[in-house]
């Protein structure tokens, strides 16, 4: 029974880490481990009364301790090889900007910008964010003949089981890293190529545009 006790704390732990979902699980993880160790020393020492507190380890705790280690890591690892995949951006970039910085005119056009940012009030939290659409699981057409919310839309949508929803975006899903704007990219991308394709077809591959008397043209 005091076994169970003393798995109760821990298993609490990382239950709340798992129903959370955050990203500090790993965190969570060593506290919830260490913990474990600790309180078995304690049943060890006090309620076992061991000559020896470290006779019978805490196997639960150490794994956890191992499990932890090895995530974190893999994670330094990958992210000292992403860091060493951007330093060719890195420096492109740094030398773009160097020499944007070197021109007056260059940078008055931006010190311009940033009054008229400022003046329109796009600097504030509230206006420059990006949030994700609103998604419900993709269902086949209902059975009435009336198609569900994914009809007509790209069977990518379909395929990873979420079609997003017409309507505002949600605000209480931000979106948080790069990587997420790489990934909506990356299914955009094909759809948006397709429909270009449809509409250079329709139109002969020229712009759609009005005459003088209001008449539907085409121009190069």
């Amino acid at each position: 029974a005091a076994s169970y006790v003393a798995n109760a704390p821990t298993l609490l732990l990382l239950t709340g880490a798992i129903f959370w979902q955050d990203h500090r699980f790993v965190w969570y993880l060593v506290a919830a481990s260490t913990l474990h160790v600790f309180l078995w020393f304690l049943l060890n020492t006090v309620t076992w009364a061991a000559a020896n507190p470290f006779e019978e380890p805490s196997y639960t705790g150490i794994w956890g301790l191992f499990f932890a280690f090895v995530a974190t890591a893999l994670r330094h690892r990958v992210l000292w090889y992403s860091t060493k995949m951007l330093q060719d951006d890195k420096k492109r970039y740094d030398e773009l900007w160097s020499a944007i910085c070197s021109d007056t005119d260059k940078v008055a056009c931006i010190r311009h910008l940033e009054n008229v940012v400022r003046m329109i009030g796009l600097d504030q939290p509230r206006y420059c964010r990006q949030y994700n659409r609103h998604t419900a699981p993709s269902e086949p057409p209902r059975r009435s003949g009336r198609g569900g919310e994914g009809e007509g839309l790209c069977p990518l949508f379909q395929e990873i089981f979420h079609v997003p929803l017409k309507g505002p975006p949600n605000v209480a899903d931000p979106v948080r890293s790069f990587d997420q704007l790489y990934a909506q990219a990356a299914l955009a991308s094909p759809i948006l190529r397709q429909r270009v394709k449809d509409w250079a077809s329709r139109s002969n591959g020229l712009l759609q545009g009005r005459g003088p008397g209001g008449e539907k043209t085409y121009v190069c």
